[in-house]
């Protein structure tokens, strides 16, 4: 699967669950800059962890 298709799903999801939750994603980086990280870092992380998920997701984890 290409990349961009990929962090499009993942991107679909997102926005169900915090659609879902009732969350918006401003408070969702709200919080993160509450507890001391940039957008950046944030940023940063949110890929990585992608990545893993779906390499975990890809071999069957």
């Amino acid at each position: 699967m290409k990349l961009k298709r990929l962090f499009k799903l993942q991107r679909e999801l997102d926005e169900r669950i915090v659609k879902e939750k009732g969350l918006s994603g401003q408070e969702l980086f709200g919080l993160g800059k509450q507890l001391g990280f940039t957008f950046d870092q944030i940023e940063a992380e949110y890929l990585r962890k992608n990545a893993l998920n779906h390499h975990r997701q890809e071999c069957g984890y």
